[in-house]
């Protein structure tokens, strides 16, 4: 009897008495995932009812993202997009719908041996509630919190190294896309004078992260093991004008104020606002 038979008969009498081991994987994995902003809510009253938003959350970067803390293995947009319409329901909150895209065509690695990720952009869908409140001289402080749920698509490729079921490849390689959640809180001190509203704004938000390489045991992976990842602070400062009547074009600068997965420089967003609706008497 050649060895192939005996593995055969071994395995088949295991199996018999319920004691197959599982087979042990090893995994390398990748993810795109959203990059990092900031909110993009000045901390001024809404003056009207409604207010239609869309621009860039991410337009430009100082410098391509690099690896991080920990072991993650993710591919970051360049650019990223944002659209939302708020409504006003009290004298200073207003609840936003929203919705992003984090373009794989602008998409960059962090680790230069990964694996690529074609699975198509990230695409995330949120509410947000924002309460923005006077405090004196054209001064306001704006406090928002929201979630957003992205949807990420990743790649795991996966060689067995031990227990290998004999009709299975040793090699394997999985794709698909997760739903992460992504939570964010932003602290915003805003002034406003005429046309002009200046504001600075605190963010934290979770970083969605993957882990690079590990062990897995058991049948191949379909979730794509992707993460909701740690809390990071990012600062920014903006600025918005008035154009042409009530609209608005507004231009962040923003950074990370800590390390996260993803290792990131200053990035710029930009954003038009249409307010829609009667002006709030004075």
């Amino acid at each position: 009897m050649n060895s192939t038979a005996i593995r055969i008969v071994a395995l088949v009498a295991l199996a018999a008495m319920g004691c197959v081991p599982p087979p042990v994987r090893r995994v390398n994995r990748a993810a795109l995932v959203p990059r990092l902003t900031p909110s993009l809510v000045d901390g001024a009253p809404m003056a009207q009812p409604v207010e239609l938003a869309f621009g860039a959350a991410s337009l430009a970067a100082a410098r391509a993202p690099g690896p991080g803390d920990g072991d993650a293995a993710l591919e970051v947009p360049g650019t990223q997009l944002a659209g939302s319409v708020r409504f006003r329901f009290a004298d200073y909150a207003s609840i936003g719908f929203g919705y992003a895209a984090g373009l794989d065509a602008s998409a960059q690695p962090i680790r230069p041996h990964q694996a690529p990720v074609d699975g198509g952009d990230a695409v995330g869908i949120g509410t947000a509630l924002t309460v923005a409140v006077p405090v004196a001289g054209g001064w306001s402080i704006g406090v928002d919190a929201g979630v957003v749920g992205w949807e990420v698509p990743w790649i795991e490729h996966s060689t067995c190294v031990a227990n290998c079921p004999i009709d299975e490849p040793i090699d394997t390689t999985s794709e698909g896309r997760s739903v992460v959640m992504q939570g964010s809180f932003a602290v915003t001190p805003t002034y406003r004078q005429g046309d002009w509203t200046v504001f600075a704004s605190a963010t934290l938000k979770n970083q969605p992260t993957i882990a690079h390489k590990g062990t897995e045991l058991g049948v191949d992976d379909v979730s794509g093991d992707v993460e909701t990842g740690p809390g990071v602070w990012l600062g920014a400062i903006g600025l918005s004008a008035q154009v042409v009547g009530d609209l608005r074009v507004s231009a962040i600068l923003y950074a990370p104020l800590e390390r996260g997965p993803v290792a990131t420089g200053p990035g710029l967003a930009t954003l038009l606002t249409l307010p829609l609706g009667p002006r709030r008497a004075p």
